[in-house]
């Protein structure tokens, strides 16, 4: 298994050479504000993006959700999404909700957005320019609920087919990071598990639009374990891989669903 999407968008930003607002807010979006998390589709293509709004003053960061191929960061010409890696969007809303951002990518290149929000959905239309080359399409979000409380579940062991109780409590931080994403902590208890039981959520956990990955370090162990899923928009369902690296189960992994409670 693969945990590629928080280090996808590490390396993403990495590459944009960006930065971010200095604080945001995730609670419920009232009309005309593009306020917390926020999980978009851009001309098919999924992006995170954590907004700040500040008296009509918008601010995030945008990520493409989506590998970004070799030859492109080498410098060949490419086509949408490859040739924006990233950049500050910044711009206004109004009081009914009408926004318009201006976002530049180190590629070069830059990528505007237009559209309407309206509680926790927004739709809008995007272009974008890249040397000679244009690009413009449709555009459709919706607010991603902060992950927050206890969540209970279970995960199914892909090597040995054994069940685990799985109780996660998670609180999300209000302010993204280098990354662009907001960070998790928390702690992370399985039942059944002949390995080790309780975890911390580690240094670097985060959510960014609808995927979420965590580093998981047990008690009195050299083990550690990764996990990533996505948040439903509620986020009262988690979904997520796990992998274990290092101890007496290392290179086990499986699946699972939580639901908060």
């Amino acid at each position: 298994m693969k945990l590629t999407s928080i280090a996808i968008l590490i390396v993403t930003c990495c590459l944009a050479g960006c930065t971010l607002p200095n604080s945001t807010t995730t609670g419920t979006p009232t009309p005309g504000s593009l306020n917390g998390n926020w999980q978009l589709v851009v001309g098919g293509f999924p992006v995170g993006v954590v907004f700040a709004t500040t008296n009509g003053a918008v601010s995030g960061l945008a990520i493409m959700q989506a590998p970004v191929p070799q030859y492109c960061r080498a410098g060949v010409p490419c086509g949408f999404p490859e040739v924006f890696l990233g950049g500050n969007l910044t711009g206004t809303v109004d009081e009914s909700g009408n926004f318009t951002l201006t976002a530049s990518s180190s590629y070069p290149s830059t990528f505007t957005l237009t559209g309407n929000v309206s509680g926790s959905g927004l739709t809008g239309t995007f272009s974008l320019t890249a040397g000679t080359s244009t690009d413009s399409g449709t555009v459709s979000g919706t607010y991603i609920q902060p992950i927050d409380g206890t969540y209970i579940g279970v995960a199914t062991s892909a090597i040995t087919g054994a069940s685990l109780s799985v109780t996660a409590i998670l609180t999300q931080g209000s302010t993204p990071g280098s990354n662009g994403a907001l960070p998790l902590s928390g702690t992370v208890a399985f039942g059944g598990y002949n390995c080790f039981s309780s975890t911390t959520v580690s240094t670097g956990s985060a959510v960014l639009g609808e995927a979420y990955g965590l580093t998981l370090v047990p008690t009195n162990t050299s083990s550690s374990v990764g996990a990533e899923g996505g948040v439903s928009p509620d986020a009262k369902t988690l979904t997520f891989d796990y992998a274990v690296f290092g101890g007496g189960c290392a290179f086990d992994d499986g699946t699972g669903t939580l639901t908060r409670q």
